[in-house]
């Protein structure tokens, strides 16, 4: 255990440890906070932090756009403005997350506090996000995605870029290909250079049909394992606004009224909306467990 008594700041400098970090105090501009264990902090402003197990912040994020937080566990915290917050468990905020970009494993629980806000930027949760108010009345654009795990969905997002590309390089590929041909059978023999290249894009055309197929395969798993998740569900407490967007799985809803005590899931291929659902004891028990700091 690395025990700050005070801020992390120019006295300290970064902190790297094999274990925990407890700082008393808070983690200042620009610096970074890196850890094997659990991190406990009292406020971070635009620093970075990065955890194998789960990042306590006693306050807030301040981040200005700057702050990253990153945990192989869950983050907790009052509030998250203005940062990147990304868990492979859960997010549990008290009070509001807006203006972030909020991204969990499993869920985003924005309940325990007065306000319970989430407003603006980009939240995606693997299982559910609960929240009491969603958007805000002057419809802030607010992106909340659910229904698949955030790091299988950037996936999925990342093969299809990569899928068009390769369409566009095979596509040249086989332009190339039918030229060359059309033009040696009208002259009956292509200069060496030209039959050079021909073979050469033959070769080609066969290496990236095999990187096509390989990658259409591996979009299609990943595509059929986010329509067979079972989990997903979005379930705000008193409003959701206007100017909110709403994806489950792969269903999309704008939010074009404003509608109260809902719950929106995945139905026959689209978004439904529901009555509201409290979320299960055993989430609630999970999320409110104790995370003590070890003593000194």
């Amino acid at each position: 255990i690395f025990h700050v008594n005070g801020d992390v700041s120019y006295e300290t400098g970064n902190i790297t440890f094999l274990g925990t970090v407890i700082v008393t105090g808070n983690v200042r501009d620009d610096f970074i906070i890196r850890a094997s264990g659990d991190v406990f902090v009292g406020s971070v402003a635009a620093a970075e932090i990065e955890a194998e197990g789960n990042v306590v912040i006693r306050g807030g994020i301040s981040g200005r756009d700057k702050a990253n937080i990153k945990s192989g566990g869950s983050i907790i915290a009052k509030f998250v403005e203005q940062a990147t917050v990304t868990a492979t468990k859960n997010v549990v905020v008290a009070e509001a997350i807006m203006h972030s970009n909020a991204s969990a494993g499993g869920s985003i629980v924005c309940l325990e506090g007065k306000r319970g806000l989430i407003v603006g930027g980009t939240i995606r949760a693997g299982e559910e996000v609960f929240c009491k108010e969603l958007g805000s009345k002057i419809a802030t654009r607010t992106y909340v995605e659910v229904g698949i795990d955030p790091a299988v969905r950037q996936s999925i997002m990342e093969l299809e870029a990569k899928l068009r590309e390769q369409k566009d390089n095979f596509d040249r590929v086989r332009k190339g290909i039918k030229a060359l041909s059309a033009l040696k059978k009208k002259i009956g023999a292509l200069p060496p250079q030209k039959e050079s290249l021909l073979l050469e894009l033959v070769g080609l055309n066969r290496v990236l049909n095999t990187k096509l197929l390989s990658i259409q395969q591996e979009l299609k798993t990943l595509q059929s394992k986010m329509r067979e998740s079972s989990k997903g569900k979005i379930c705000v407490f008193t409003t959701v606004y206007t100017g909110v967007k709403i994806v489950v799985k792969n269903a999309i809803m704008h939010i074009d009224e404003e509608a109260t005590y809902a719950k929106f899931s995945y139905e026959n291929g689209e978004v439904r909306m529901g009555q509201y659902e409290e979320p299960s004891t055993k989430l609630m028990d999970q999320l409110k467990a104790e995370i003590k700091e070890p003593k000194k």
